[in-house]
């Protein structure tokens, strides 16, 4: 949806699926190919649901994970107040990890010469 475009549209976010039909890849298989979006999927088992505490009939499960590998918010659902919830949090990570978005600033080193970090 357009939380997921705006989120995607910052750089430094990511989206993946986990299919809890473990036991049915090529359903999966088919499943994902047919998706818009090439989001990643992987096969998760009952273990999966059992760690995040999921609810079968809650699904889906959103887990927001930084970059550092730390969990920071876990959703159940697909009701819109969740989903704008969690894209709320990812863009307060993603403003604290690059406050000025794509900006570019220009050194000044002499008169008349100016230079761009990172371009």
């Amino acid at each position: 949806g357009k939380a997921e475009k705006r989120l995607h549209a910052r750089g430094r976010f990511s989206l993946v699926a986990v299919a809890l039909q473990s036991d049915h890849p090529e359903a999966v298989r088919t499943a994902a190919g047919a998706a818009k979006g090439g989001v990643p999927v992987y096969l998760g088992t009952a273990e999966t649901l059992r760690a995040y505490g999921a609810v079968p009939d809650r699904l889906p499960l959103h887990v927001l994970i930084d970059d550092d590998g730390r969990i920071g918010v876990i959703a159940q659902g697909n009701d819109p107040e969740t989903v704008a919830r969690l894209a709320r949090q990812a863009e307060l990570w993603l403003d604290a990890l690059e406050p000025f978005g794509g900006t570019h600033f220009a050194e000044l080193h002499r008169p008349g010469s100016l230079r761009f970090p990172g371009l």
